[in-house]
């Protein structure tokens, strides 16, 4: 199919999406036309916590927060923002060093990226949201519902962790090779790529968080706790989030890995959405044996 074609082609099924009532945005993302991490029309910065904090919007409705992983962008969350936007406001986050979300002074920390969350929703004068977060990102979910409990309506977090040990030891390995390939590329003047700054996004894998289970207790928004049967993060790690928190839901989906927004993103979004729009339930099995 030609360029030509291929334009005319998106454009019809813009005009049909109106007839039907979709929005022309839903069905363009549904084509891959909308630059997800890369859109001028949707884009903005927020001056907050001391940087300029990148972000983008879409949809109506309800506001959700959407938060991406370790060394990814927005973009990671383009097929989790196109399924949340039918239905609800998506404010999707480039977090701090991320994207094009500013750096500030120091080290990285999960609990600053929490702070720049509850800044952003001051910034657009909401009183809370809806949070997703995948796996930095669900972290930085629960710090911003442990920290800034009001700011959190309902939480959903996919891969998050409590500490380091939370994650399979191949996964430390797999960053000493990734330090030892900065280290090579900073050694040889390499400018592909801000490198200090990749070394700091990585140390956030194997020096935070440091959230007690104890910090579990204080979240009151319900909250769906999710991972893979072949997560980075260990099982029994996972559960002990979901056995932590009050008010908890627990999904450990099958045949999946920490990478199911991208590999499996329809039975995650799914799974998300009927969360968000449900209200919230946690029955006990001991109820029907009575």
């Amino acid at each position: 199919m030609g360029m030509l074609m291929f334009r005319a082609f998106v454009i019809s099924l813009l005009f049909a999406a109106i007839a039907q009532g979709q929005s022309p945005e839903v069905t363009a993302a549904a084509t891959g036309s909308i630059p997800f991490g890369d859109n001028r029309d949707r884009g903005a910065f927020a001056k907050v916590n001391g940087i300029s904090l990148y972000y983008e919007e879409y949809g109506s409705g309800p506001p959700v927060l959407v938060l991406h992983g370790n060394d990814q962008s927005i973009e990671a969350m383009s097929r989790q923002i196109s399924a949340l936007s039918q239905h609800y406001r998506v404010i999707a986050v480039d977090s701090r060093g991320h994207g094009k979300s500013g750096m500030g002074k120091g080290a990285l920390t999960y609990v600053q990226m929490a702070a720049d969350c509850s800044q952003l929703l001051d910034h657009l004068n909401l009183n809370s949201a809806y949070v997703l977060g995948w796996s930095d990102g669900g972290t930085v979910g629960l710090l911003l519902a442990i920290k800034h409990p009001a700011k959190v309506a309902k939480l959903a977090v996919f891969g998050a962790s409590l500490n380091p040990p939370g994650a399979h030891d191949w996964a430390f390995a797999w960053v000493n090779r990734e330090h030892k390939k900065i280290d090579s590329m900073i050694k040889s003047a390499d400018t592909s790529r801000s490198w200090p700054q990749y070394r700091q996004i990585l140390n956030l894998l194997i020096t935070q968080p440091d959230i007690r289970p104890s910090d579990l207790k204080t979240i009151s928004a319900p909250t769906l706790v999710m991972a893979g049967d072949k997560d980075i993060i260990r099982t029994v790690h996972t559960v002990q989030i979901f056995e932590g928190i009050p008010n908890a839901q627990l999904a450990i989906f099958p045949g999946a890995t920490h990478f199911m927004p991208t590999q499996n993103p329809n039975l995650l979004n799914a799974t998300v959405l009927s969360f968000f729009q449900d209200p919230f339930k946690r029955p006990d099995s001991k109820t029907y044996l009575q």
